[in-house]
């Protein structure tokens, strides 16, 4: 029951991240398109932005005791709990809510930027970061945490498997960001523009051209 709680919270607060990813998704797409990385780059630090204040006002809500300890009573009656351990729901979800809370302030990251990746037509890079951050750590991690595998008994039963999560998302932020900071955005101008034929591989100007008029896109 406790799992299903954080689950169905970390569904409800992923949709705002979800929603601004998809918007920095458009507008560095367009920006990119259009030849002017510097609207791009505005794009990419608006929809930080915004996601970070949308997590501030989430954390700011799920951490008021009352109602984090008593989010579970949307969903299970007062008295229940775990049939294999005996714990309380309330004080698995009192501590879930709190991991969830700190997963998708990264989780929010790492999507803002996986939208920047999609913008960019780059999509295979979002997905060998999500199979390295979730398939190759995330999945073992929660094994081992939840299961009590190896020796590591420090965040037994469903605090593990959101605990796992946390690190995955860490990860996985931290592997885009480094994708996004090495990127060359001139030369993904080059790129795009190349792929959608609106540039021939003679034109030898175009790095200048695309440079020039990288200006006022949101003006």
């Amino acid at each position: 029951i406790a799992t299903t709680i954080c689950l169905n919270v970390t569904g409800l607060v992923f949709m705002f991240a979800s929603g601004t990813s998809v918007a920095v998704c458009a507008r560095v797409g367009s920006a990119l398109g259009a030849g002017r990385s510097k609207s791009a780059k505005l794009a990419i630090c608006s929809g930080m932005g915004v996601c970070l204040l949308q997590w501030a006002v989430v954390c700011i809500v799920l951490m008021q005791g009352v109602v984090r300890n008593n989010l579970h009573l949307l969903f299970a009656p007062p008295s229940s709990t775990n049939p294999k351990t005996g714990q309380s729901v309330q004080a698995l979800v009192s501590v879930g809510v709190v991991i969830v809370v700190v997963q998708q302030f990264f989780d929010g990251i790492k999507e803002v930027l996986n939208g920047v990746l999609r913008g960019g037509g780059r999509q295979f890079v979002g997905l060998g970061t999500s199979v390295m951050a979730y398939f190759m750590i995330c999945i073992p991690l929660a094994w081992c945490l939840a299961f009590q595998k190896f020796g590591l008994t420090i965040a037994p039963g469903v605090p593990g498997l959101f605990l796992a999560t946390v690190v995955a998302s860490a990860v996985h932020s931290l592997l885009n960001l480094a994708v996004i900071l090495a990127t060359d955005w001139e030369a993904e101008i080059m790129r795009i523009g190349l792929a959608n034929g609106v540039y021939s591989d003679e034109d030898e100007e175009l790095h200048d051209t695309v440079s020039e008029s990288d200006h006022g896109y949101y003006s």
